[in-house]
């Protein structure tokens, strides 16, 4: 029976993202649905354009998946409901999550916020690996105001050729957006099918 992938996003980075987990764990029969959501406005979602924290990057990955579920079928009973959204997150040297309201002596990461229901199991909630933001950019975003300002904007105006929605690759540790986010929705896939 072949696998339903729905995603709340049109964005290629995400479902190539999606793809590279499958074709990496040998899952062949699936198939990707990315359905563009309407999110109510990111003030009453109590969002940021750049989200900054933990808290506030699952909130926004949360309301998506709660968004496509009240315009689409809200069970997918053949697969996985998968969203993603990327925020300024502090992780400790080990990778783990430091705690929005502990502070910290060091730089928020881009991280990107997985969530993936199954509907047989509770929800799995993890994150990828850290990559750190070009010298300055989030600073300039928080400057400017990250209610409507994104890093990945001050990297496009600072890097033209660098596209803002992926531009890890292009700067150290030179990792692309597709496979930071694939290796986090892997270990997702991974913690679901143990639960089995």
């Amino acid at each position: 029976m072949t696998i339903i992938v729905r995603c709340p996003s049109k964005s290629g980075v995400k479902i190539a993202a999606i793809k590279m987990a499958f074709d990496e764990l040998g899952i062949t029969d699936y198939e990707i649905k990315g359905l563009p959501v309407e999110l109510q406005s990111r003030e009453d979602l109590m969002v940021n354009a750049q989200p900054i924290g933990y808290s506030q990057t699952l909130l926004y990955a949360s309301n998506r998946l709660g968004a496509m579920w009240g315009q689409y079928h809200p069970e997918n009973s053949r697969g996985y409901d998968i969203s993603i959204e990327s925020g300024a997150i502090k992780l400790n040297p080990s990778g783990e999550l430091i705690p929005d309201e502990v502070e910290a002596d060091c730089r928020p990461l881009d991280v990107a916020v997985v969530v993936i229901h199954d509907f047989s199991h509770p929800a799995y909630i993890g994150h990828s690996v850290g990559v750190p933001f070009p010298e300055g950019t989030l600073e300039e975003a928080i400057r400017r105001g990250v209610k409507d300002t994104t890093a990945g904007d001050v990297i496009a105006e600072k890097f033209p050729d660098v596209p803002s929605g992926s531009w890890q690759e292009h700067f150290f540790p030179a990792l692309s957006r597709e496979k930071q986010i694939a290796d986090a929705v892997k270990a997702g896939i991974i913690a679901l099918r143990e639960q089995a």
